[in-house]
């Protein structure tokens, strides 16, 4: 069984592919759904970006994955969140 969980929350993708949080909901925290579910998918706004700080965490990885949605930052914002 596999679970789809959105969020507000705002991630970061690199060019390898790797989603990235600077904050909260890493890889980390999805483990406890694995524990009852075999696969997680995250509905969440995602950016791609050339790279990041060090200090970042990896937010998806094994049975984790990512359904980027367009990273707008408010109503009347292009898609790439300028005016």
């Amino acid at each position: 069984m596999n679970v789809v969980v959105t969020l507000e929350h705002r991630f970061d993708r690199t060019p390898d592919g790797m989603v990235w949080t600077q904050t909260t909901f890493p890889y980390s925290f999805w483990t406890r759904y694995l524990q009852v579910f075999d696969s997680v998918r995250v509905v969440a706004r995602v950016r791609d970006v050339p790279n990041l700080p060090s200090d970042w965490k990896e937010a998806n990885g094994e049975r984790v994955s990512f359904a980027a949605i367009p990273y707008y930052i408010r109503p009347l914002a292009k898609v790439s969140g300028d005016l």
